[in-house]
């Protein structure tokens, strides 16, 4: 199992990941919807890299899918 440090901090796509979790946080705190569409837009990343860091997010615990 990956430790979640070397998840954030060393790994291969990390900063996209701290990326994600920063404007997912935005648009929560703001009571927006969080889709992968919006996150791929904001980012100016592909729907793929998205969709791919945030499994790797939801498979962690950091973030939980609502509405699959």
């Amino acid at each position: 199992m990956i430790s979640r440090s070397v998840l954030f901090y060393w790994s291969k796509g990390s900063d996209t990941r701290r990326r994600i979790l920063s404007v997912t946080r935005e648009l929560n705190d703001g009571h927006e919807p969080c889709f992968i569409n919006v996150l791929s837009e904001k980012l100016e990343l592909s729907h793929v890299a998205i969709k791919k860091h945030v499994e790797l997010l939801v498979e962690e615990k950091y973030i939980k899918q609502m509405n699959p």
